[in-house]
């Protein structure tokens, strides 16, 4: 905060110096720039007083305008700031109301779309014990395709209802104590029958003694089950995909490497934002790119972060890092 009130005070001094030499228009539109920067620099209103009044006592004000003129004219300069800045503000909260509607909306839309995909996916589950289908048949392979997709929407469709509930504020946290190496363990055990059936081998190397964290489990295992069912999806040719886990300086390590193609650079800048992909015939992962910014949301809430070092070619690495200071039963 220092160091953005130092830059917007230092401006701030120039224009209300400029002002009070030309009293123009043109220096008044400067007072409203300032407004907008200030704005910008996320200053409150009582910051932008205390500094309008600390620039005004370092400047002589025994001008031949006389002190009640400067005084007046100073007191216009900042009201034409803080004019600016309210109008930037509400702008700002304009835009922060429409986004809420926004992810309200699609919550509801979200819940709205659960409940039948969950009962296409045990339909068409039941209709395949019920007819006993060869796999390998016609009608199975439509069954099963049918499954597949209802499966895939389900799965996006509850990312997306999470990720709006995080935006909106009403997604929250259970921590508990977590024994990361058995939640790890526990799910590479659930995406083993995946990975047979991708051709892709899930290895774990989990370091001993691992404290427990205080973490959300469910969550935890959302984090790194989306991550690894990516590599199972997208880097399925590289045969092979490492979960490791080991402490580094202080913190939880959870690193999930594949060995598939890469990610193109275009496409890792945007990696983590929910912003759909480019769709095209290339190997690039492509879909709505909810499911690693939802990953990052929940990194970050736990106090935590995850990064991504990729390359075409050879392989990507996630790694998921949690401090220990949050240990559970840590004074």
């Amino acid at each position: 905060m220092k160091s953005r009130l130092a830059g917007v005070a230092a401006e701030y001094e120039r224009g209300l110096i400029e002002y009070l030499r030309m009293r123009s228009e043109s220096q008044l539109s400067e007072a409203s720039r300032l407004g907008r920067l200030a704005m910008t620099e996320k200053l409150g209103v009582l910051d932008m007083i205390m500094m309008h009044h600390e620039v005004l006592s370092r400047m002589d004000s025994t001008g031949g305008d006389g002190h009640r003129e400067m005084l007046s004219a100073s007191a216009l300069f900042l009201c034409e700031t803080l004019s600016s800045y309210e109008m930037a503000q509400q702008g700002f909260q304009d835009v922060s109301e429409a986004v809420i509607r926004m992810m309200q909306f699609a919550l509801v839309v979200c819940h709205e779309l659960r409940s039948p995909l969950t009962s296409i996916v045990t339909s068409l589950g039941m209709l395949q014990e019920i007819l006993a289908v060869k796999p390998d048949s016609n009608e199975g392979k439509l069954i099963s395709n049918a499954m597949r997709s209802a499966s895939i929407l389900k799965s996006r469709t509850e990312d997306l209802q999470d990720l709006a509930s995080y935006r909106a504020g009403i997604l929250s946290l259970k921590p508990v104590a977590v024994d990361v190496a058995a939640l790890l363990q526990g799910l590479v055990s659930r995406l083993e029958p995946l990975g047979r059936k991708a051709g892709v081998a899930i290895t774990a190397q989990i370091a001993e003694g691992l404290p427990a964290i205080s973490a959300d489990p469910d969550r935890l295992e959302q984090i790194v089950g989306n991550i690894v069912n990516n590599a199972l999806k997208y880097a399925a040719d590289g045969h092979r995909v490492d979960l490791r886990a080991f402490t580094r300086d202080g913190t939880m390590v959870i690193e999930m490497q594949d060995y598939g193609p890469g990610i193109d650079p275009s496409a890792r800048a945007r990696l983590f934002q929910n912003a759909p992909r480019k769709v095209d015939d290339s190997s690039e992962v492509t879909g709505m790119g909810i499911g690693l910014a939802l990953c990052r949301e929940l990194a970050e809430q736990h106090g935590g972060n995850i990064t991504v070092v990729t390359g075409e070619g050879k392989g990507s690495t996630f790694t998921l890092v949690l401090p220990l200071s949050r240990r559970t039963g840590e004074k």
